[in-house]
């Protein structure tokens, strides 16, 4: 018999991204069989904000790194002052997540921003144009991919209350005292909501957030 699984942004999103951490993980859970795959709303909203917000961010990054190096000329000590440029310049960002994405997007795509440094402007144009593709790549898989009519390789349901507080208060209040990050506790009222509601059986929530959810043991 199948499996049921919710699956959490991070899967999703790392199965689109190659400059993800999870990227190789999560790919290769896609290649699984056995199992029906599910997701809410709300998580497919955040992988949406994930990467137009990525590329908004990545954007920026490129754009100052190239003002920093376009006169760069020497290949021999330019790797420590990428790092030390990356740390800098990630320091000031408002989001934990996104300095963890440059800093991902970074360590794959070393060889692209030495030639970005040490190259043209039409190398800096050329990377620009990658990470704008990628992205849009992303957008469009995840539309394709994740959809509320079957067949689907995800399916999306969107009948989850926006707050699901007054709905589930015991559990509510149960996790986030265990996890004290409310949009997590969201996620994971969604799968118990899509359980009770629309699936019969046991429902597994796939995740790779060790920060919050795996490590605290709620799922």
């Amino acid at each position: 018999m199948s499996e049921n699984h919710f699956l959490d942004a991070n899967v999703i999103i790392g199965s689109l991204i190659s400059w993800d951490a999870q990227y190789d993980r999560s790919v290769r859970y896609f290649t699984g069989q056995g199992m029906f795959r599910h997701t809410s709303k709300r998580v497919y909203g955040e992988c949406t904000g994930v990467f137009e917000g990525s590329r908004r961010v990545l954007l920026r990054y490129l754009k100052e790194f190239y003002r920093r190096f376009n006169t760069f000329n020497d290949p021999m000590t330019l790797d420590p002052l990428i790092e030390r440029f990356t740390q800098t310049w990630s320091a000031n960002l408002y989001d934990e997540k996104m300095s963890r994405i440059i800093g991902n997007f970074v360590q794959t795509h070393r060889t692209d921003l030495r030639n970005v440094a040490l190259g043209s402007e039409q190398n800096y144009g050329d990377f620009q144009r990658q990470i704008r593709k990628a992205i849009q790549y992303a957008l469009n898989e995840l539309d394709c991919r994740c959809t509320d009519t079957n067949p689907t390789e995800i399916f999306r349901y969107d009948c989850c209350p926006h707050d699901l507080t007054p709905v589930y208060p015991t559990e509510y209040s149960s996790l986030i005292s265990s996890l004290n990050y409310a949009p997590d506790v969201n996620v994971l009222l969604d799968s118990f909501h899509i359980k009770r509601t629309m699936l019969q059986g046991s429902v597994h929530f796939v995740t790779t957030d060790w920060t919050h959810i795996t490590r605290n043991k709620v799922v």
